[in-house]
């Protein structure tokens, strides 16, 4: 109804088409798994959304990525909204651009919660052999008090829930994190089965051909599962079906 009036983008670039569809089947309790990756009743009427937006789409929308969606929003009025995209703090606050983007929760459906799990955090390889020193300082990385003040002080987006319902925090950060944080504890988590990240490409790829030439959704699916059903076939190691749901 908003795309009818006004311009309405989807984050489709990279590997993004396919995890707003992701996003979409968490939204109703579904997560991507096992041979048929989503079942029928959720996928079909998904699709079908995400192609009747696509088509009201503003001209090149579709090969931006978040970041560059979002810096539309915050620099122009070329985009109004953008219903399911990573969230970066930097747009919610005023200075950054001209214009500061306002963010909240997802769609969910019944016991469903829309959004997938995205950001980078902190990790050691499995080949590094960590100093005391570095073993301190991620240590004091993790500290509450650190979470709500020095990570978001310098543009980073703290992962501790007390920093995401710290009034100071929300109030420099134009409520970011209270309108957000029901999303990052209940989005889903995407499988980590190998060569799923070149499955997420190929599929996204394949979605955004599919919106540009206006397909049917049943095709659409079609294509999807038989790349879903390749890449589990080239896999090594667990498919990640057991994992636990969003």
């Amino acid at each position: 109804d908003i795309a009818a009036r006004l311009p309405v983008a989807l984050s489709l670039g990279g590997p993004h088409a396919f995890l707003s569809l992701l996003s979409m089947a968490a939204a109703e309790g579904a997560r991507v798994q096992g041979e048929d990756m989503l079942p029928d009743a959720v996928a079909l009427p998904a699709l079908a959304r995400l192609r009747r937006i696509a088509a009201r789409a503003p001209e090149g929308s579709a090969a931006l990525n978040p970041i560059a969606l979002l810096e539309a929003m915050g620099r122009t009025d070329e985009i109004a909204l953008v219903p399911l995209v990573f969230g970066y703090v930097t747009y919610a606050r005023a200075g950054h651009a001209p214009y500061a983007v306002a963010f909240s929760d997802t769609i969910g459906i019944g016991r469903g919660a829309g959004g997938v799990l995205g950001g980078t955090g902190i990790a050691f390889s499995a080949r590094a052999v960590p100093s005391d020193a570095l073993k301190e300082h991620i240590a004091w990385l993790m500290r509450p008090d650190v979470q709500a003040t020095f990570i978001p002080r310098h543009g980073g987006q703290p992962s501790a829930r007390a920093a995401w319902t710290d009034e100071r925090v929300n109030a420099d950060w134009g409520g970011f994190y209270r309108a957000t944080l029901t999303t990052a504890e209940s989005a889903a988590l995407r499988p980590r089965f190998d060569g799923f990240p070149a499955f997420t490409n190929a599929a996204s790829a394949r979605l955004r051909r599919a919106f540009a030439a206006g397909e049917d959704e049943h095709a659409t699916l079609t294509a999807l599962r038989d790349l879903w059903r390749d890449a589990r076939a080239r896999a090594h190691g667990s498919l990640d079906d057991d994992r636990t749901g969003s």
